[in-house]
C-alpha cells in the first residue's frame, strides 16, 4: 500500500510513457505483426432474457472506468507512447444464430475470427466484444483483450465488473463499483 500511495496521478493532456511490460509487449506486437499470440479471451454464457442496451451500457462504463481499455499506442519521436482517448460508445459485434441449425459451428467460426483478428493499437483500443444470440434466452458474450492492456486476471475482473454493473442497472440501481484511485498510466509514469 505504501508504494501505491507514492504513485502520483499523471497529467492526461499529453502522450504518456509505456510501462516496461507494455513497451516489451508493444515491441513484440510490432515484430509479430498480425499474430493473435498476445490476445487474451474470456467468454460467458448468459441465460434468460438479455437487455442488450443495458449490457452495452455496462461495457461502456467499464471502458470509461479503466483507461487502459481506451488507450492507443503510437510512436512519437521514435518512442512508443500511450494516448488515452475519451470514453465513447463501444462497438459490440452482434450476431443472431438462433434460427440456424448449425449455430454451434457458426459460433465457433465467429469466435475464432474474433480472437484472431489483429488489433490496430495505433488507431483503436485494445478491447473488443462479441455477443451471439444462440437461442431466444441464450447468449454468449466473448471479450478479447490485447495483452498490452492486461492479462488473464484482467479479463476475469472485467467480466466480474460487467456482471455487477449489469445486475445493478437491471435493478435500476447506480454504478456499485468504487472509483479507482490510480490508473495503469499513472503506474507507467511512476515506473519511468
Amino acid at each position: 500500500h505504501s508504494q501505491l500511495s507514492a504513485i502520483a496521478i499523471a497529467e492526461r493532456n499529453r502522450p504518456l510513457p509505456l510501462s516496461l511490460t507494455q513497451q516489451r509487449m508493444w515491441f513484440l506486437t510490432r515484430m509479430d505483426g498480425a499474430s493473435e499470440a498476445y490476445h487474451i479471451g474470456g467468454a460467458v454464457q448468459l441465460n434468460g432474457t438479455l437487455d442488450v442496451p443495458l449490457l452495452k451500457r455496462a461495457l461502456e462504463r467499464i471502458v470509461e472506468r479503466h483507461e487502459t481499455l481506451r488507450t492507443r499506442y503510437a510512436l512519437i519521436d521514435e518512442h512508443p507512447v500511450q494516448i488515452i482517448d475519451a470514453p465513447g460508445p463501444i462497438a459490440l459485434d452482434e450476431h443472431d444464430l438462433s434460427a440456424h441449425a448449425d449455430a454451434e459451428e457458426r459460433f465457433e467460426a465467429l469466435s475464432e475470427a474474433h480472437n484472431q483478428t489483429p488489433f490496430d493499437l495505433e488507431h483503436g483500443g485494445p478491447l473488443r466484444a462479441l455477443l451471439v444470440r444462440m437461442a431466444p434466452d441464450e447468449h454468449r458474450l466473448q471479450v478479447t483483450l490485447h495483452h498490452i492492456a492486461g492479462d488473464g486476471w484482467s479479463v476475469s475482473l472485467l467480466l466480474s465488473e460487467l456482471s455487477a454493473l449489469y445486475s445493478a442497472y437491471r435493478q435500476g440501481e447506480a454504478d456499485p463499483l468504487p472509483e479507482l484511485a490510480i490508473q495503469y498510466a499513472d503506474y507507467a509514469q511512476w515506473q519511468r
